[in-house]
């Protein structure tokens, strides 16, 4: 059986084991905070910055949209590599990246090489070009002319042999396994987002249909998984983005359909 002296010298030991944690910890007791929930005013400054971020994008698109389809198309193509910059990074390790010699350069060189090489296959057709009534392109700006379309697959062989000789120069003794590792992460990322924004921008001179289905579509699905998600969601979808939920992802996805039917019908 334990006396109240033992009692009182094990709440004492307790006590002091308690100060020394949070002297450590830099704060006393008192100051931790025990299942804390977030401010509420927090979450409205969350939900006012979404508003405001997306007002503004819409707004800049209406903008473009109305200068005509060659702004648009640009339009499209900045968007793409804001999305390349974005998707590089992820698992990028600043400490590692600040060693590497070159590594801005890189990250920079792969969606410009990449963008050479898909215009004269999406923005600036060949046969377009030459088929023009108006202007005769060929003559009149014979240089860039032979630089698009003349010497281009030359120019862009030459492009991804310096390219190689750059990654090369950039290795770094005891990080070869992390840069090849993000070399083909940047591949990946330079491929998807950047040949979309082209082949996107390529199909706004067919018809602004293609740009309201398209940029429509990703609005509404944006929109209505925030809106299914914050009223009825439950269930986590990823542990990568923990706010996302299952309601909100089948609920978006719905609402994406009937907006693409609606319109194209």
């Amino acid at each position: 059986m334990y006396t109240s002296s033992d009692n009182a010298a094990r709440m004492d030991t307790t006590n002091k084991l308690r100060s020394k944690a949070a002297t450590i910890g830099g704060s006393s007791a008192e100051d931790i905070p025990k299942n804390v929930a977030p401010p509420a005013q927090n979450k409205k400054s969350g939900l006012m910055l979404r508003v405001v971020s997306s007002v503004t994008l819409i707004s800049f698109m209406l903008l473009t949209y109305a200068m005509g389809h060659l702004y648009y198309a640009l339009f499209l193509l900045w968007c793409s590599f804001k999305c390349y910059f974005e998707l590089i990074k992820i698992n990028k390790i600043e400490r590692k990246e600040a060693k590497i010699y070159l590594q801005s350069a890189l990250e920079w060189y792969g969606p410009i090489g990449f963008c050479f090489y898909l215009t004269p296959y999406t923005l600036i057709r060949r046969v377009l070009v030459d088929n023009d009534s108006l202007n005769d392109f060929k003559n009149d700006h014979s240089l860039i002319y032979n630089i698009m379309f003349t010497h281009h697959s030359m120019i862009c062989a030459m492009l991804l042999i310096f390219g190689l000789v750059l990654f090369t120069l950039s290795l770094e003794k005891g990080a070869y396994r992390y840069q090849f590792k993000r070399l083909g992460w940047q591949i990946v990322c330079t491929m998807v987002p950047i040949s979309g924004g082209l082949f996107f921008g390529y199909y706004v001179f067919k018809g602004y249909f293609w740009v309201v289905l398209t940029n429509g579509s990703v609005m509404c699905n944006d929109i209505m998984a925030f809106v299914f998600g914050k009223t009825m969601g439950r269930t986590k979808l990823i542990a990568l983005s923990p706010n996302k939920t299952v309601e909100g992802f089948v609920g978006g996805g719905i609402s994406t359909v009937i907006f693409a039917i609606w319109v194209s019908g």
